[in-house]
């Protein structure tokens, strides 16, 4: 009877994590730390100034954001100054043209 091979098995990884799981991490550790700084604060006028900015800051953020309806809105804008530019009907613009509004 043939002698069994015994093969090693490669060490296990030590602590792989994915960057935007240690990004998601970090962030739920800022939310824990801010969230044990509030339950510290005693003063009313303090906690409603708080959540009065907070609250500013979420409007903000939500109007940075660039919605479903935009983006295809842009892309269908973009399809048909192609078939323009194809057709004729339209000169297509300068690559530094192009470029220099990139950068503004």
């Amino acid at each position: 009877m043939a002698k069994k091979k015994i093969y090693k098995m490669p060490p296990p990884a030590e602590n792989e994590v994915s960057e935007p799981a240690i990004a998601y991490g970090e962030m739920n550790i800022l939310k824990q730390e801010l969230i044990d700084d509030i339950k510290q604060l005693n003063d009313m006028i303090a906690l409603k100034r708080l959540v009065k900015y907070i609250r500013r800051q979420k409007k903000a953020v939500e109007k940075e954001t660039i919605g479903k309806e935009e983006i295809l809105a842009g892309i269908e804008a973009s399809l048909i100054e192609l078939e323009l530019i194809r057709a004729g009907k339209k000169k297509a613009k300068d690559i530094n043209e192009f470029l220099d509004e990139l950068q503004d």
